[in-house]
């Protein structure tokens, strides 16, 4: 469990604690919260509507702290109460948890008389409140009786009026812790606002920088694709061109051997005609009759073959 933070927005705090405090002030109430889901304790509204007005201010589903106060009167003194706010939709972890921080703010806020506790705004009520400060007598009423009846022995039979040293400066110095607690409050959203810028300008200049990596990677491998086509293309058309070539030289050399063998009939042709020509008449009519006797005999065989 984690203890309430009480630094961080000190300032704030004790300024809001000295309007409530101080008689002359407008301002009758204000809020408490806790900065989202830390512990840290910072001041989330004030007014002066009194009791009313901070019990409608108060979340369901939030542990919150209101510091009022209800009419005083110079005899007495502001008389002022803290309610411990606890929502009826505040889980049982963080009841727990924000129980635990009560003995700090009571430490804190030493100067209410009493600390009430509440889980609605029925229980936030000026009746209610006042029936609480009724049963308490201020810690802080001897010894402001006693100086005040040292300050009449004083000052009878002159119009001479004591001025409360605290009281003065804290009238004088509130304005100026209001005006530091607002530029410091100005001074964290700037703050923030510029963390906000840088963080954006980073995530913009890292999406630029993404895409323009994918732009050239995507022209990369475009690139590396365009230039294999390239070279298949190349490849290609040498094998086509050698393909042709080998197409062309074998063409060629059938055109050649087709040739050769054309002169070769050519030359056969002729050789057999000046052979014939250079026999004498004789021998072409003896080989034409030996040519009739042998098929005379063929013939002969013929028909002894189908009598048989």
């Amino acid at each position: 469990m984690q203890a309430i933070n009480l630094d961080t927005y000190s300032l704030s705090l004790l300024t809001a604690k000295e309007d409530i405090l101080n008689p002359r002030s407008s301002t009758n109430w204000a809020l408490f919260t806790y900065d989202g889901a830390t512990n840290k304790l910072k001041l989330a509204d004030s007014g002066a509507g009194g009791v009313e007005e901070l019990s409608g201010k108060f979340h369901e589903s939030k542990p919150e702290y209101g510091l009022c106060r209800l009419g005083s009167t110079e005899a007495r003194g502001p008389q002022v109460a803290m309610i411990c706010w606890v929502g009826p939709n505040v889980d049982d972890y963080r009841r727990s948890e924000c129980a635990g921080h009560v003995p700090a703010i009571k430490a804190f806020f030493k100067e209410a008389y009493v600390f009430i506790r509440a889980e609605s705004t029925e229980d936030v009520t000026e009746d209610k409140i006042g029936a609480e400060l009724s049963k308490v007598r201020p810690p802080t009423e001897h010894v402001r009786r006693s100086s005040r009846s040292k300050d009449d022995d004083e000052t009878v039979g002159t119009n001479y009026r004591k001025t409360n040293a605290a009281l003065e400066m804290r009238r004088i110095n509130r304005d100026s812790f209001w005006a530091r607690a607002e530029r410091e409050e100005e001074q964290r959203k700037e703050e923030e606002r510029k963390r906000a810028a840088e963080d954006r300008r980073r995530l913009e200049k890292e999406r630029v920088m993404k895409e323009q990596q994918e732009a050239e990677e995507r022209e990369k491998k475009m690139n590396e694709k365009l230039q294999m086509i390239e070279e298949q293309r190349k490849v290609q058309a040498q094998q086509e061109a050698e393909l042709r070539k080998q197409e062309k030289s074998k063409w060629e050399l059938q055109q050649r051997e087709h040739e050769e063998d054309m002169r070769a009939r050519l030359r056969r042709s002729e050789s057999i005609e000046k052979a014939a020509v250079s026999l004498p008449l004789s021998t072409v009519f003896t080989n034409h009759r030996g040519m009739l006797d042998t098929s005379h005999n063929v013939q002969t065989l013929q028909s002894q073959s189908q009598t048989e």
